[in-house]
């Protein structure tokens, strides 16, 4: 049999679908990704349990699809636009005021640079 794995990373969860070589659902299973929020528009989150719950969905979607890994001949991946922050290590760097590094995602609904970006949108605008 041949199986290829489609998965969507969306703002609060990743999905995992198996399907059959004719495009036919197989399987498919969802995983929650947490996300912090705070005042002022703040909106964060962990690349490490946004990689986990990818991992656990592709594995459960393949358990229920029944496949065998070997069976799998392709896969798609898409995400939402989000910016993750490393450190020269490739280590999770905080993003949070609390400064915990597991925070290391700032979600694209976030807003807190908003000031910041309409002083560059008005300076620009002084240009044309």
């Amino acid at each position: 049999m041949t199986a290829i794995i489609g998965l969507d990373v969306g703002t609060g969860s990743a999905r995992a679908g198996v399907f059959g070589s004719v495009g036919n659902l197989l399987a498919s299973h969802k995983q929650d990704v947490k996300m912090w929020r705070a005042a002022g528009d703040i909106a964060e989150q962990s690349s490490e349990d946004i990689w986990q719950a990818v991992c656990r969905s592709v594995r459960e979607a393949v358990s229920l699809a029944d496949v065998a890994l070997e069976d799998v001949q392709g896969v798609g991946f898409d995400a939402a636009c989000s910016m993750v922050v490393l450190d020269r290590d490739m280590a999770p760097l905080s993003v949070s005021a609390t400064g915990e590094t597991e925070r290391n995602v700032i979600v694209w609904m976030d807003h807190r640079a908003m000031a910041q970006a309409e002083r560059i949108i008005c300076r620009r605008l002084d240009f044309i």
